[in-house]
């Protein structure tokens, strides 16, 4: 199992970030060790999540931890965005923050993923990692890199918020740009 610490939730979810423009995210995503895959990563971001909206969900968050997040996100069915990997469908995006750094900035994504009907029917370990999480780290032109974990489970130890991964590999995300969406770039 991986993790990510540090003061990511306070920073990210909980914590005022900077509005902007509608944007387009897109990274190469490549997961490595035994079967190494890479795919193409295209985030379609609306909106970044708002004041009220982290309040509400830092609210949950401390009441019912992981679980009264979620039940919030799918009681609201917020959606802020797409990701979605060549070929797929993809998935809503709940929460979108950025944050600015000395160099740019960085940028949180998180979602409810799917348990999948094997999960529930066999009791899966999986069931306890129900959330997508990207972070980004960019500079001022909008070009960076960063990390995404697809089964995460989010806790709270010594004031920091843990991103734990199921497995025991991050998806790396390289070669990643960020930029002002403009209309015709929703169809591409």
């Amino acid at each position: 199992m991986r993790k990510l610490t540090g003061t990511i939730f306070a920073v990210a979810l909980l914590v005022a970030g900077a509005a902007q423009a509608a944007e387009l995210i897109q990274a190469n995503a490549v997961r490595l060790g035994p079967g190494s895959q890479s795919s193409f990563l295209k985030v379609v971001l609306d909106r970044y999540s708002t004041d009220a909206e982290r309040a509400q969900w830092r609210a949950a968050f401390e009441t019912g931890g992981q679980d009264g997040l979620i039940a919030k996100w799918q009681e609201e069915n917020p959606r802020v965005g797409t990701l979605s990997f060549t070929g797929t469908i993809g998935y809503q995006i709940r929460a979108a923050v950025s944050v600015p750094t000395e160099k740019g900035r960085r940028v949180y994504l998180a979602t409810d993923r799917r348990i999948r009907g094997f999960e529930v029917r066999n009791a899966t370990r999986s069931e306890d990692y129900p959330v997508g999480w990207v972070q980004l780290e960019v500079d001022a032109e909008g070009k960076g890199s960063g990390e995404m974990v697809g089964a995460a489970q989010l806790s709270i130890q010594d004031g920091q918020l843990v991103v734990a991964s199921q497995g025991t590999e991050n998806i790396r995300l390289l070669n990643v740009t960020i930029k002002e969406m403009k209309d015709k770039d929703k169809d591409k």
